[in-house]
């Protein structure tokens, strides 16, 4: 199992048909913000359409190994067509599918705040 925040699950599911109103069209950056989240570096460039995912962290090296995922896109919307294209070549390379991803809570942003009682107001003597 990948586990994965929201929205990038949503991403995931759409792509892979996780559910039954899961396909919506998705945006190129959100795919893009959910490989990140994965482990993978984004590359592209400017000007053309090729566009290259690739396992960067050791962590994402280690459960998906070195193969990186290109693609071609000239549109920034991803339509349930080439979510399909996108669905094929990811099931091909790393063997996912949509019960391969699990809605986990995002990690807490900071250094957690400790909690202290509140100090009790003394009246002021004069």
């Amino acid at each position: 199992m990948i586990p994965i925040a929201q929205p990038h699950y949503d991403v995931f599911m759409s792509i892979f048909k996780g559910g039954r109103n899961a396909r919506y069209d998705i945006k190129e950056g959100d795919l893009v913000k959910a490989m990140v989240a994965l482990g993978f570096e984004f590359t592209s460039r400017k000007g053309g359409s090729r566009r290259a995912f690739t396992p960067s962290t050791a962590q994402a090296v280690e459960a998906f190994g070195n193969t990186p995922y290109v693609y071609h896109i000239h549109e920034k919307v991803l339509d349930t067509h080439r979510q399909d294209l996108i669905k094929k070549d990811l099931g091909g390379i790393y063997e996912w599918t949509a019960e391969s991803f699990q809605l986990v809570a995002p990690p807490r942003k900071g250094p957690a705040k400790k909690r202290t009682k509140a100090a009790k107001k003394v009246p002021r003597r004069i």
